[in-house]
């Protein structure tokens, strides 16, 4: 840095521009104009328009001539079809065990001159099956004198009172004893007498096991009715309440239970809990199913969306009959869970 303190250096001497700021600023004006009028205009000039159409023109036979060539030649296309021909296949190795060898060497047919004594194999038939012969069991190498049934080694003890195999006949005296009677113990024929047998069971009677069985039921039946607990219920009163107009809704009430069954999936808390679920919904003529509403919860939650669900997924039903007057009908339907409808209690007695 250099301070001049002297005054010995001068400026370097500069031009003037040829322009003023005011000529510099009507000259970018006017230029800026005359860009947006021929941004505006310029597209609708004739010779602008020419040149456009020219260019689209160009485009467009491009695209055609790289569709033509893209597609392929409109040729009629020759399929030759040869006849399937079957190569036979290499058999494999016989490894059969020996029962499928016999299997297959058995033929369905009689032989003429058979080779043995054996029944033919016939398959599924109904004549008897000849079997071979049993022979009587003595061995044909076995002397005439010795006794085939005897075992070396086996030898037998002489009893008192028998003189060559005889045995003594017994007394009168001893033939009237009974085994029970202790005469039992000086007769030497008798084996020891066990105790006494029981007296025989009295089997009873048909009548006395009819009886039997009619109390047991009465005795069941008095706490237990065939109504399901789980709501399965044959009516539909209690269940199903709606205004019927005069009209059958047989068939379509039993329709409907069964797809609300089919659709009804119990929750585990019916294994130990009880409750009852009241829905009130609308169905259409269409069999269409709306305001479906919870009138009256139960206290377990799982059974309110049971019972829900059950509903929702049974939308949407049969139509209803054509003969009911009205465009629409509300059902009341009551779900019951490990509980017997009120008027569906048994009697008491």
């Amino acid at each position: 840095m250099y301070f001049d303190l002297e005054d010995r250096l001068f400026d370097t001497p500069t031009v003037e521009s040829a322009m003023s700021w005011r000529e510099r600023g009507l000259l970018s004006l006017f230029a800026h104009v005359a860009l947006v009028l021929l941004y505006l205009f310029g597209p609708s000039l004739p010779f602008v328009r020419d040149a456009a159409e020219r260019r689209a023109e160009r485009l467009e036979a491009a695209a055609e001539q790289f569709t033509r060539r893209e597609q392929p030649a409109d040729e009629p296309q020759f399929i030759f079809v040869e006849p399937f021909v079957d190569t036979p296949a290499a058999e494999p190795p016989s490894q059969a065990s020996l029962s499928d060898l016999d299997r297959t060497a058995q033929s369905p047919v009689q032989a003429e001159t058979p080779l043995n004594n054996l029944p033919n194999a016939d398959g599924n038939t109904f004549e008897f099956v000849q079997a071979e012969e049993r022979s009587d069991g003595l061995d044909p190498e076995t002397s005439a004198g010795t006794d085939p049934d005897a075992v070396e080694g086996d030898t037998v003890e002489p009893v008192e009172g028998v003189e060559d195999g005889a045995v003594d006949p017994p007394d009168e005296e001893t033939l009237d004893t009974s085994p029970g009677d202790g005469g039992a113990v000086a007769n030497p024929l008798l084996a020891d007498g066990g105790d006494t047998l029981s007296p025989p069971k009295l089997t009873p009677t048909p009548g006395a096991l009819l009886r039997q069985a009619e109390r047991r039921l009465d005795s069941v039946s008095r706490g237990q009715s065939f109504q399901n607990l789980q709501g399965r219920t044959d009516q539909y009163g209690p269940d199903i309440q709606f205004d019927s107009k005069g009209v059958d809704f047989g068939s379509w009430i039993r329709r409907f239970r069964a797809q609300i069954y089919r659709n009804w999936t119990l929750p585990y808390a019916a294994m130990s809990m009880h409750g009852h679920v009241v829905l009130t919904f609308t169905i259409n003529r269409a069999g269409r199913l709306s305001d479906l509403t919870v009138r009256r919860p139960s206290a377990v939650d799982a059974f309110t969306n049971s019972a829900f669900n059950a509903m929702s997924l049974s939308d949407p039903t049969h139509p209803l009959p054509p003969e009911y007057p009205e465009e629409s009908v509300v059902f009341t339907v009551t779900f019951y869970f490990n509980e017997t409808p009120p008027s569906r209690f048994p009697p008491s007695r």
